[in-house]
């Protein structure tokens, strides 16, 4: 399992959960993917949930399946 921050940099800087990959929802948005196994189990989180939300979309949409 993987937990993926979708915060800006500064806020991942700020604190994050230990272990977890920083990759920005703007990132994403713009069609830039992690590069990490799409079966994976992915954990998106950031402040409120919707930004979170955006990656999980787009992660699903780029073929990831366990978001």
């Amino acid at each position: 399992m993987m937990y993926l921050d979708v915060r800006t940099k500064e806020e991942y800087d700020e604190g994050h959960i230990a272990g977890a990959m920083h990759f920005d929802v703007n990132d994403i948005s713009l069609g830039k993917i992690p590069a990490c196994d799409k079966n994976e189990e992915i954990i998106t989180y950031c402040v409120s949930g919707a930004r979170a939300g955006v990656a999980e979309e787009a992660l699903r949409a780029h073929g990831f399946i366990n978001v």
